[in-house]
C-alpha cells in the first residue's frame, strides 16, 4: 500500500509541473554563462579589428604581387583618405581601374580604420601615390601604417613582396 500512495503523491507533483529552487537556479546559471559568452564574442576591441582590418589588406596586397607576376601587367595599389582602389597597366598602355576583378575592387576604409600613413622606398608618400607590384616579383619595399583611434598597425612589404603586420601599438598622442 505504501508503493501505491508514493506514486500517488509522486503523480501530484507531475501534474503540477513546478521546478525546484536548485532546477531553476541551474537553469538560470547556464543561460547567464551563455550570454557572457556570446557578448564577449560579439564586442570585439578597437585593438583586433584594427589587426584584423591589417591582415586583410595584407593578403590584398600579396595577392596583387602574385597577380602581376601571372597576368604579365604591373599593379599599383592607390589609397587616400576615403579608401583604396587597385590599378592595372597594359602593355605601353595607362594605368586602368581593376573593377572587374572580384578580389582586387576599389575599396572604403572601414569605419575603424583609416591610412595614417605611407613610405615608399624609405620615403613619405603622399596619399593618392601608387605603390606598384611589378611583372618581375621585386618591388619596392614599403610601409603603411593603419590607425583606428589611438591605436596604429604597420603592414611592412619587403623586396620579394612578403607583407609583414606588426601588432599594434597605442599612440599616447592619439589618445589626447
Amino acid at each position: 500500500m505504501s508503493t501505491f500512495s508514493y506514486d500517488a503523491r509522486h503523480a501530484r507533483v507531475i501534474a503540477a509541473g513546478g521546478f525546484t529552487l536548485i532546477e531553476v537556479l541551474v537553469v538560470i546559471v547556464i543561460l547567464s554563462i551563455s550570454v557572457s559568452l556570446v557578448v564577449v564574442n560579439f564586442t570585439r576591441d578597437e585593438q583586433s579589428l584594427l589587426e584584423e582590418d591589417a591582415r586583410r589588406l595584407a593578403l590584398l596586397l600579396e595577392f596583387a604581387r602574385d597577380e602581376a607576376i601571372v597576368g604579365g601587367q604591373p599593379l599599383a595599389w592607390t589609397a587616400n583618405l576615403e579608401g583604396y582602389t587597385f590599378a592595372r597597366k597594359p602593355h605601353g598602355g595607362r594605368w586602368q581601374q581593376v573593377d572587374a576583378d572580384g578580389i582586387l575592387v576599389s575599396r572604403r576604409w572601414t569605419q575603424r580604420s583609416k591610412l595614417a600613413g605611407l613610405r615608399i622606398a624609405g620615403v613619405a608618400s603622399a596619399a593618392g601615390e601608387p605603390l606598384v607590384f611589378t611583372t618581375s616579383g621585386i618591388n619596392l619595399p614599403y610601409e603603411i601604417v593603419l590607425a583606428a583611434g589611438s591605436w596604429r598597425v604597420t603592414l611592412a612589404g619587403d623586396y620579394a613582396g612578403k607583407v609583414r603586420v606588426t601588432r599594434s601599438i597605442k599612440d599616447a598622442a592619439a589618445a589626447l
